[in-house]
């Protein structure tokens, strides 16, 4: 995998641009000015690259939690939850906030 495919998916996502710009004729010609050479991953390598990214921070995360627990003791965090949908659509939210209680 090559480190221009993560750099690329990760864009992606933060820009919240879809994985199929890829395809776009004018990105095309954007990324082959850059280096001619340059081939954008497929969509699927980008939800892989994606996937592996989010396994990473999650075991990222539980290890901070760990380390802070150790350090502070039990109970440490506190958890909220909220859920709504918007008035005139089908969508729904939902929101969970985890605060360190000192």
């Amino acid at each position: 995998l090559a480190p221009h495919h993560i750099r690329f998916a990760i864009w992606c996502v933060v820009k919240k641009r879809p994985f199929f710009i890829a395809l776009d004729a004018e990105f095309g010609t954007f990324a082959a000015g850059l280096d001619p050479r340059y081939r954008p991953p497929h969509r699927e390598t980008c939800w892989k690259i994606v996937a592996v990214i989010v396994e990473l921070l999650k075991e990222r995360l539980v290890e901070m939690i760990q380390q802070v627990k150790a350090e502070v003791g039990s109970p440490f965090l506190r958890y909220q939850m909220d859920m709504w949908s918007s008035q005139n659509s089908k969508e729904s939210y939902a929101c969970i906030m985890a605060s360190v209680v000192w």
